[in-house]
């Protein structure tokens, strides 16, 4: 409740799956009245916070506090990002699809997920979806699983581990390379 207290603007999230909706509900109770707007979509458990932020699954265990930040950042704009660290996400010029794996009990995945999110909410050709794997067993064959998070870009680049801001920036303008 003291992190939504701050949120400035309206948001709309699109939410799909009876438990992803719980949550968001309660998430929408403990926000200021009316900074949040809950439209049900059909299809897959999963939380919407635009066209490129997305949580597909269910958000518990350590990815419940990623939505909750998720839900300021959409509000109010994602701060606390270094003024050079913003200028590398802004000249991003090419699609930039990230999927960033997760489970519920690692303590390490919001890291990524947080990160994949607010690149994507200052650059719309980033693309971040966060998906929880236990509920996806096919992403998990798809892309050989084994530890997380794992990141895939753009279906070239693969990666495990909580990376910082600039070496995961590393990562995303290597698989926009031609």
């Amino acid at each position: 409740k003291k992190i939504l207290s701050g949120m400035k603007n309206k948001i709309k999230i699109k939410v799909s799956g009876e438990v992803p909706k719980q949550i968001v509900e309660k998430i929408k109770g403990l926000a200021p009245e009316g900074k949040i707007e809950i439209e049900e979509v059909d299809g897959d458990p999963r939380v919407e916070f635009s066209d490129n932020v997305i949580y597909l699954g269910t958000p518990s265990g350590y990815e419940f506090q990623t939505i909750v930040e998720d839900a300021l950042d959409m509000s109010n704009g994602p701060s606390g990002i270094p003024e050079k660290t913003l200028e590398r996400i802004k000249k991003i010029d090419k699609p930039a699809e990230i999927k960033v794996l997760v489970t519920p009990q690692c303590p390490y995945c919001p890291i990524s997920a947080r990160l994949s999110h607010i690149f994507a909410m200052i650059n719309n050709k980033i693309k971040s979806e966060v998906i929880e794997v236990q509920e996806f067993p096919d992403i998990i064959k798809k892309y050989k699983v084994m530890a997380v998070p794992k990141i895939v870009i753009n279906d070239k680049v693969e990666f495990e581990g909580a990376y910082p801001a600039d070496p995961f920036l590393d990562k995303i303008e290597e698989a926009i390379k031609d």
